[in-house]
């Protein structure tokens, strides 16, 4: 019998991003999000946890502004250190453009797709490039916002067993 996998601390890596504050008024406040990002780096680097604190970078903590520019900064730096296991975890609103793609609301995001979400938010397909770019052993995407079911069709082979019993239109 093998041993299970246990991530090494020492050589992956976490990019937390947690959007909680919008300046558009179409876009709801998610106060809880910032909760979120601090209770999970606790679990992650805990007493319990398998990363070192020094390798998780947190963007939107306390509700500070994320745009596209640090999320592609801070993604970018985290695949190439990690060897082991890279997390990615985001959390906020997903909106999807005119042609059903999804896309990760940031702090200036205008949710209106006839006015440019695809520019003014991250678009998924960008996150997957880069999370595809890692060398890490293991790489984990977390996502909690509307419509992630997408992001199962865009990671996913074309006939796969899950995505043929999931309806994702």
């Amino acid at each position: 019998m093998s041993k299970p996998w246990t991530p090494d601390g020492a050589s992956s890596r976490a990019l937390l991003i947690g959007v909680s504050d919008y300046k558009s008024p179409g876009l709801e406040q998610i106060p809880a999000v910032r909760n979120n990002l601090d209770a999970l780096k606790d679990a992650l680097s805990g007493e319990r946890g398998l990363l070192l604190p020094d390798h998780i970078r947190t963007l939107g903590a306390n509700g500070a502004p994320v745009d596209r520019g640090a999320i592609g900064r801070e993604l970018t730096s985290a695949r190439r250190e990690a060897e082991d296991l890279l997390l990615v975890y985001y959390a906020g609103h997903g909106l999807l453009d005119n042609n059903g793609l999804l896309h990760l609301a940031v702090t200036g995001t205008d949710p209106d797709p006839d006015k440019g979400t695809g520019f003014t938010a991250l678009p998924f397909q960008l996150l997957k490039r880069e999370l595809a770019q890692s060398r890490a052993k293991a790489r984990v995407l977390v996502l909690d916002c509307c419509f992630s079911g997408r992001a199962v069709a865009a990671m996913s082979p074309q006939h796969t067993l899950l995505s043929g019993q999931l309806d994702l239109n």
